[in-house]
């Protein structure tokens, strides 16, 4: 199992920022996953879409319908963007946008028949990432991946209530080696 790096192995960057090390890591796993889904995306159901419209399908596919907003806490990404993918993903055919029937004023989209197609395609390729990411893992090492991961998901959640500039400290817990006081 990989261990954590060694003060004198992070880059001076990496020690000058507490857990960047961590960010880093998450960034290259995120990474794998894209380019695992690049090996389904553009063929047959899902030609035209990219990662983040994926990721949209996928949160479609599991909700059924959604406003913009929740899409955008599911993906993750800015309600811009979100809207953008969204109209790309009308124009594919792969979701259809309406009013709610209980709120008029409120815009849902959901999956097209095409789109539930290219959504399960989408989800069959991340699946296949997971399996191959995790085939090596013992079940412990498993479930301290899983624990691990919703430890990170509620720091994150932590993380969005913090006001800009305020610092995260109480967030995190101190790096080794540093000291309590400022």
């Amino acid at each position: 199992m990989p261990r954590a790096p060694k003060p004198d192995e992070l880059s001076e960057l990496e020690q000058s920022v507490p857990y960047l090390h961590l960010y880093l890591l998450l960034q290259q796993v995120e990474r794998g996953f894209r380019h695992a889904l690049d090996n389904v995306l553009n063929k047959g159901n899902t030609r035209g879409i990219d990662y983040d419209m994926a990721l949209i399908l996928l949160a479609l596919l599991q909700r059924g319908e959604a406003t913009v907003n929740q899409l955008q806490d599911d993906v993750g990404r800015d309600l811009s963007l979100v809207s953008r993918d969204l109209s790309a993903l009308g124009k594919l055919r792969l979701v259809n946008k309406f009013r709610s029937e209980i709120d008029g004023r409120i815009h849902l989209v959901r999956l097209s028949r095409k789109g539930k197609a290219a959504a399960t395609e989408v989800q069959e390729s991340l699946s296949y990432a997971l399996e191959v990411l995790v085939k090596d893992l013992r079940p412990i090492e498993e479930e301290e991946l899983e624990f691990l991961l919703h430890t990170l998901l509620k720091t994150q959640s932590n993380l969005r209530r913090v006001e800009p500039n305020s610092g995260l400290e109480g967030l995190l817990p101190k790096p080794p080696g540093s000291s309590s006081s400022p």
